[in-house]
């Protein structure tokens, strides 16, 4: 919110999308919902009780464009090299909590994110309008999309 040079924002599972982040974020003097400007990915899973969604500090951050991504397979412990761990390294797999489907959407959150990042960090248009449409990426879920 107060770092002009900030283009985009990628959230891997980050407390922006959970109750505890919420209110820790809000209580900080510098919050100002209308200051955040750059558009935000974030991605979120649905195992771990811990980081149950709560999408309200996004839902009011209404200056920027926001994409809200459920990663069905992924624990969130798996949004680190541990996921990139159950790709490389199936014989882990079932060490680390994981499955195929985790290691296909860990790519996928790779690809999304390079994505994201490509459209509005080289600032590629065309990457851009595909954001906007909403289209999804192989093994996620279809993009929740939040508009200003």
């Amino acid at each position: 919110m107060r770092e002009h040079r900030v283009a985009a924002l990628v959230s891997l599972d980050g407390g922006i999308g959970t109750a505890t982040g919420r209110a820790g974020f809000e209580a900080a003097p510098s919050f100002r919902a209308g200051s955040a400007r750059v558009p935000i990915l974030h991605f979120y899973e649905p195992l771990d009780k811990f980081m149950t969604p709560d999408f309200g500090l996004l839902r009011s951050l209404d200056s920027a464009e926001r994409w809200l991504v459920r990663v069905p397979a992924m624990h969130h412990h798996q949004f680190t090299s541990l996921g990139a761990a159950s790709m490389a390294f199936p014989q882990l797999r079932p060490a680390l909590a994981a499955t195929s489907a985790t290691a296909d959407e860990y790519g996928s959150v790779e690809r999304a994110t390079l994505d994201f990042l490509d459209g509005f960090v080289k600032q590629r248009t065309a990457v851009q309008a595909r954001l906007r449409r909403g289209e999804p990426w192989p093994f996620l879920d279809r993009p929740e999309i939040i508009r200003r």
